[in-house]
C-alpha cells in the first residue's frame, strides 16, 4: 500500500530545516504571534546591548535627495556610545546608468563633509560588499521599506536577528495599505513616523497593530527652519520668478496602485514654457529619482531621448537640472508645479504658491489619509495645460495667491513643531533611552 500522498508532504516538512522554519512562521504570522514573537527577541537583544557598551548603527543611503539622517547621524556620533557606518546602497530596480549616477551624487555629498561610508564600486564590476563583512550591525537604518529596492544580501529579512528602524524620507500623504503594510513593518523595532493620524492609519492595517511605530515629527523638515546655506539657483536675476517643476515616475497606468503622473502630457509643454517666458521666470526641473530609469525603459522613449531630455534641462540659459539636494532650492524657489506624492506636504513648509498639476486630483484624493487631503486642498488645481500658464501669470508673477491662508491653516494644523525639539533629537533621546533608559 503506498503512503498517502499528506503523510510524504508532512514527512518532507518535518525533515527539512528550511521548511519548517518557513511553516513555522508563516503560521506565526497568519494567527497573529508573529509580532509578539519578534518583541519579545527585541526586548532580549536590547538586555545585550546594555552589556555591551556600544551600539553598532548603520545607515543605508539611497539617494541624496533621500538622505533624511543626516541631523540624526550627527547626534549618534558625537555619543560615544554609537559606533556609526554609511554603506552606500543605491536602488537595486533601478537602471545601470542611473545608479553610478546615484552613487557618485553620494560620494561627492559624503565627501564634502568629511563623512565616511562603504562604497559600492558598481561602475569597476565589484559586488556589493556584505554588511557583516565590515562590521555586525546592532540597529540598521533603511531608507525605504519596500521589497524589491535593496539588493539581495542586504535586504531586511536577513537581518531580523537585529534591530531594524525605518524614517520615512518623506511626508507621504496616502492610506495605502501599500506603504504600511510591508514585512518590514513586522520585522522593525521602531518605525518613526510624523504623526499620530498615521499611526492610527497604521493600527488599522498592519497585523502588528503599530506596537512599534512612534509619533517622531519629520526628520525632513529639520534645515525647514534654518536660512539656506547656500544659492542653488542658476539665475540670478530676481527680477524673474523661480519655479520649480517635480513630476513623479509613475508614468503609466500599469503600475496599478499608483495613479499616474502628468509627466507625458507635459513634457513638451513645459519646454515650450521655457522658452515663452523667458523674460519672466526660470524653471528648475526636479524630476523623482526613478524618472529617468521609467522613461529609458518607456517605449516611445528610450534612453536617447531620455538623456536629450534631461540635458535641455541642464543646458539651457533660463532652466536647471537638479537631482540631489532640494532644501537650498526650496529656499529660494517662489513657486512649485508638481504632481509627487513626497514633495505634497514638504513644500507646504514654505508658505509658497504651489500646484498640483495633475487634472485627477479628486481621485488621486481618494488614496490620502487626513492630512494628504487638507494638504490637496491647500494646493492650486487645473482642469487642463492652459491652466498651468494661467498660475504663472496670476499667482505667481501677478502676486493674487489667494490660497495663502489656506497653506497658513495647514502649517498650524499639522506641521508647526508642538515642543521645539526636531524629530532627529527626538529620536536619538528614543534611542539612548529605549538602550540604556
Amino acid at each position: 500500500m503506498k503512503t498517502p500522498y499528506i503523510l510524504k508532504a508532512l514527512f518532507n516538512v518535518l525533515t527539512d530545516w528550511k521548511l519548517l522554519r518557513l511553516v513555522l512562521w508563516r503560521t506565526l504570522y497568519y494567527k497573529g504571534y508573529l509580532p509578539l514573537v519578534i518583541s519579545k527577541k527585541q526586548a532580549h537583544y536590547v538586555e545585550k546591548l546594555k552589556e555591551k557598551g556600544h551600539v553598532n548603527v548603520v545607515f543605508l543611503p539611497k539617494t541624496v535627495a533621500m538622505w533624511k539622517y543626516q541631523h540624526l547621524y550627527e547626534l549618534l556620533k558625537k555619543d560615544t556610545r554609537f559606533h556609526v557606518y554609511i554603506f552606500l546602497d543605491p536602488f537595486a530596480n533601478f537602471s545601470k546608468v542611473q545608479r553610478i549616477t546615484d552613487l557618485k551624487a553620494m560620494r561627492s555629498f559624503f565627501d564634502a563633509q568629511n563623512m565616511e561610508y562603504v562604497d559600492y564600486e558598481l561602475e569597476k564590476g565589484m559586488p556589493m560588499i556584505e554588511i557583516r563583512s565590515i562590521v555586525d550591525p546592532d540597529i540598521i537604518f533603511y531608507t525605504q521599506p519596500y521589497d524589491g529596492v535593496t539588493e539581495e544580501c542586504r535586504r531586511h529579512i536577513h537581518f531580523i536577528d537585529k534591530l531594524l528602524c525605518y524614517v520615512p524620507y518623506a511626508f507621504l500623504p496616502r492610506k495605502q495599505e501599500l506603504f504600511y503594510k510591508q514585512r518590514f513593518g513586522i520585522y522593525a523595532w521602531k518605525l518613526y513616523y510624523q504623526t499620530e493620524s498615521i499611526k492610527e492609519y497604521v493600527k488599522s492595517v498592519n497585523r502588528n497593530k503599530a506596537r512599534n511605530v512612534i509619533v517622531a515629527g519629520y526628520t525632513g523638515a529639520d534645515d525647514y527652519f534654518t536660512p539656506a546655506q547656500k544659492e542653488v539657483w542658476k539665475v540670478k536675476d530676481r527680477s524673474k520668478k523661480r519655479i520649480i517643476w517635480a513630476p513623479h515616475f509613475t508614468i503609466e497606468e500599469k503600475l496599478g496602485y499608483f495613479h499616474a503622473s502628468y509627466f507625458l502630457e507635459m513634457a513638451s509643454f513645459m519646454q515650450e514654457l521655457v522658452h515663452e517666458y523667458a523674460d519672466r521666470i526660470t524653471i528648475a526641473f526636479k524630476p523623482h529619482p526613478a524618472l529617468y530609469s521609467f522613461l529609458c525603459a518607456h517605449p516611445d522613449w528610450g534612453e536617447e531621448k531620455t538623456r536629450e531630455y534631461y540635458d535641455f534641462w541642464d543646458k539651457n540659459e533660463n532652466t536647471q537640472l537638479e537631482t540631489l539636494e532640494f532644501i537650498d532650492l526650496f529656499k529660494g524657489s517662489d513657486a512649485m508645479i508638481h504632481d509627487s506624492g513626497s514633495f505634497l506636504i514638504d513644500y507646504l513648509y514654505f508658505d509658497k504658491p504651489v500646484l498640483y498639476d495633475n487634472p485627477n486630483i479628486e481621485e488621486v484624493k481618494t488614496t490620502a489619509d487626513e492630512q494628504g487631503v487638507h494638504a490637496y486642498d491647500a494646493h492650486y488645481r487645473v482642469k487642463d495645460l492652459s491652466d498651468i500658464k494661467t498660475f504663472i501669470d496670476n499667482v505667481v508673477i501677478g502676486g493674487n495667491d489667494y490660497m495663502a491662508p489656506i497653506r497658513q491653516n495647514f502649517f498650524e494644523t499639522y506641521l508647526r513643531p508642538k515642543d521645539g525639539k526636531t524629530a532627529s533629537q527626538f529620536i536619538y533621546e528614543d534611542l539612548v533611552k529605549s538602550i540604556w533608559g
